[in-house]
């Protein structure tokens, strides 16, 4: 992951940091920078909300629908992590 280190810092040494909103684009299937960036902040205890967007799109280029992209997606952080669904709670 190439963050600068100011960015980096910021979220490891702000004490009212409450959560990091990551922004997923759905329309498009995971891409390594994102996934990588969610590692990043689950490794170092940084809560986070994934949230994804453009679920409305679907590129035709990219072949699957946007619920096939967030279900893959959540399949690779799964790997990982336990992750918590809004709706299940």
């Amino acid at each position: 992951m190439d963050w600068s280190s100011f960015t980096k810092g910021y979220f490891l040494n702000r004490d009212t940091l409450v959560a990091i909103l990551l922004l997923i684009d759905a329309s498009v299937p995971p891409q390594k920078i994102d996934l990588d960036c969610a590692n990043w902040l689950g490794r170092n205890n940084i809560p986070i909300t994934i949230v994804f967007t453009k679920c409305d799109k679907m590129k035709a280029s990219k072949g699957k629908r946007p619920d096939e992209n967030i279900r893959d997606f959540q399949q690779v952080i799964r790997q990982n992590y336990k992750l918590r669904n809004y709706w299940d709670q």
